[in-house]
């Protein structure tokens, strides 16, 4: 039998790596600080502080008019709209998950959305200007879904369905209080959210 001449101009055979060692053997093996620091992988929080919520609380306050009672832009206010993204979404969920309707960082549904357009900022035009020069399009009442991807859109949102609300917003140190007024004011008694989860969310994520 004749063998074929080897080819020394051909290629090598690839190689595989050899597949990297685990850092830790098990999850159990993680030190608790890793643990917390990656249980989530959503946003930077904060950076969705800095970026997002505080100009849009700023420019709120800057657009309303100066009869209007009340301020938009507080370290109470930060601090709730903050929490309730972390809370309904982990800073991570665009969409609901399970095939829900709710929408956003802020998880707020379209329903929820067209209320505050039809019931509340229909009568605050100032806020409405402010609000709607968020949003792409020149629609009267945006789309909701716009609150997928617009985060200044959805923030505002979020910040005007608080702003609504009769009770003053409890202050930013006191977690439980804040805890206590999202499940009143946005998840509501139909909502399956509970304080101890809102807490638990803002401290995994601070």
């Amino acid at each position: 039998m004749n063998e074929q001449p080897e080819d020394l101009n051909a290629a090598p055979e690839p190689v595989e790596p050899p597949a990297p060692e685990p850092m830790f053997s098990t999850e159990d093996d993680r030190p608790p600080e890793l643990e917390k620091s990656t249980r989530y992988l959503g946003l930077n929080d904060h950076q969705l502080r800095e970026s997002v919520i505080l100009p849009i609380l700023t420019h709120l306050d800057n657009s309303k008019s100066p009869g209007r009672p009340g301020r938009l832009n507080t370290e109470a206010a930060i601090a709730l709209v903050l929490n309730t993204a972390k809370q309904e979404s982990n800073l991570r969920y665009l969409r609901q998950l399970g095939q829900g309707p709710a929408l956003g960082l802020w998880q707020m549904e379209p329903a929820t959305h067209n209320d505050i357009w039809e019931n509340f900022l229909q009568y605050n035009e100032d806020l409405a200007i402010a609000v709607r020069g968020l949003a792409i399009g020149t629609k009267v009442i945006p789309d909701p879904q716009q609150m997928i991807g617009n985060l200044f859109y959805a923030c505002a949102m979020c910040r005007i369905h608080y702003y609504r609300q009769p009770d003053p917003l409890p202050p930013a140190d006191r977690l439980e209080l804040q805890a206590a007024y999202w499940k009143q004011h946005y998840n509501t008694h139909l909502g399956k959210g509970t304080v101890e989860e809102f807490m638990e969310s803002a401290e995994l994520l601070a």
